[in-house]
């Protein structure tokens, strides 16, 4: 489709290589210096084959241009007709433009982007020659395979994206990142396609003018637009590399950019870590100001990256632990001096409930605010380390008992042991304040510590 402005929208689809338009296998290009095999994949934009260099008989991919809604070609030909009269002037600066890119394409020097061989006119069309990569995609393995592990999704994404850095530093947007478009040399990937990126000039204004290309799922909302990418922006190839991302990860296409505008990304998997879910949902913005502005900021993300949501904490979890069993060791210091003294009021109630009985049921419920003077501390403490509301209240529940219990033993004892009573006893003389103070001390340090030990959490 040709829109208002003479721009070529199309939506890019791998086709199956089985193309009546495609050259016929044994077919010579380039003055009999390179032949066709097979053909391998036809997209929006040209026509894929595997070929042999005759000169070194080295297998090769030779990528024609041929937009496969406006070029034509008859089975009997290889000459490749651009389109009708109306837009032959504009399929023709499309094809000018493929040879500038692929000129350029050939100059750069990175591991993890395609090297190009050759760039030949013949037929009336154009053609480069690249290495050929014979173990597929990484669509294919995950259609082959499934879902990749994170820590393999996210090696290869480290390379694409250093790939993308790097034509980013040379003021070049790829414009169609997805899983089809990275290619496995040896486990390395190697990104493929550069045939509707764009380049820009210094000031960031695009210095030669492409077909606007959608990959649906992995196209922002920006290449949806008339005339696409206008000035560079490397937000853009952020948001395909993060739906690469998700795709491996996943074994699912993202959803269009549309979608996501409305309703924001699909859950991912519980055994994905939150950080690197948390830079796809970042990268997968639809405005661009909300994306990371690089690669490189995405990548540091992803760098980052939380523990899995589902993934049991280990040697972190142990240390957070001693974190919280310190800080309740120093509540217990702070409020060691100060709790004994509401048990001695608990024991007065103890002690009324061994004069009667029908008072028994209000002295239990009583007690139980009195004894706990520390808890809201406590609480405070739980609340900040983020636990549970249930560890919060199994310990309460847990201390009122054992302290209810404890006090009122140690009180009876006292009591019968020093044959005084601690009501008209306590407070008399310094002497007598210790001797009543220090083993209701001694008795909450005891409780603390067992609360400690017994529920781990504190």
């Amino acid at each position: 489709m040709i829109s208002s402005e003479g721009i070529e929208i199309l939506n890019i689809e791998q086709g199956t290589g089985n193309d009546t338009c495609a050259l016929a296998a044994g077919t010579m290009l380039c003055k009999g210096r390179y032949r066709i095999i097979s053909t391998l994949a036809q997209g929006g934009f040209g026509i894929t084959y595997l070929g042999t260099d005759t000169s070194t008989g080295r297998s090769v991919a030779i990528k024609e241009f041929f937009m496969k809604q406006h070029c034509e070609r008859s089975s009997n030909s290889t000459h490749v007709t651009l389109g009708t009269q109306g837009i032959r002037k504009e399929i023709e600066s499309y094809r000018l433009k493929f040879l500038k890119e692929a000129n350029t394409i050939s100059q750069l020097n990175h591991p993890h982007i395609i090297s190009i061989y050759n760039v030949f006119e013949e037929n009336g069309t154009a053609y480069y020659v690249m290495k050929y990569i014979a173990n597929g995609s990484l669509k294919d393995i995950v259609e082959q395979q499934g879902a990749l592990s994170e820590k393999t999704a996210l090696s290869f994404i480290r390379k694409i994206g250093s790939a993308l850095n790097y034509i980013h530093g040379k003021k070049i947007l790829h414009l169609d990142i997805k899983p089809a478009n990275i290619l496995l040399d040896d486990k390395q990937p190697i990104l493929i396609d550069f045939g509707i990126s764009k380049r820009y000039d210094v000031s960031g204004h695009q210095t030669s003018s492409t077909p606007v290309g959608i990959s649906k799922g992995f196209a922002p909302m920006e290449q949806y637009s008339q005339g696409g990418i206008k000035g560079f922006d490397p937000s853009t190839d952020v948001y395909s590399l993060g739906a690469t991302l998700f795709y491996l990860l996943t074994g699912e296409v993202p959803p269009e950019a549309s979608i996501v505008n409305e309703d924001g990304l699909p859950p991912l998997p519980n055994n994905i870590s939150v950080g690197t879910a948390q830079a796809i949902e970042k990268a997968m913005q639809p405005k661009r100001k909300d994306r990371p502005q690089s690669v490189a900021d995405f990548l540091n993300m992803l760098s980052a990256k939380k523990p899995a949501v589902s993934e049991p904490k280990q040697e972190p979890a142990k240390e957070t632990h001693h974190k919280k069993a310190k800080y309740s060791m120093l509540t217990l210091m702070a409020v060691a001096i100060l709790a004994p003294l509401i048990p001695l009021g608990g024991y007065y109630i103890f002690d009324a409930m061994f004069e009667s009985e029908g008072i028994r049921a209000v002295a239990v419920i009583s007690i139980l605010p009195l004894i706990r003077v520390n808890i809201k501390i406590k609480e405070y403490i739980a609340f900040y380390w983020e636990l549970h509301w249930k560890n919060v209240i199994k310990t309460f529940f847990y201390n009122l008992l054992l302290q209810c219990v404890v006090v009122g033993i140690i009180g009876v004892i006292y009591e019968s042991f020093l044959e005084t009573d601690i009501r008209y006893e306590f407070g008399r003389d310094a002497n007598t304040f210790l001797s009543g103070y220090i083993p209701f001390l001694f008795a909450t340090i005891a409780m603390e510590i067992a609360a400690v030990k017994k529920e781990n959490i504190f």
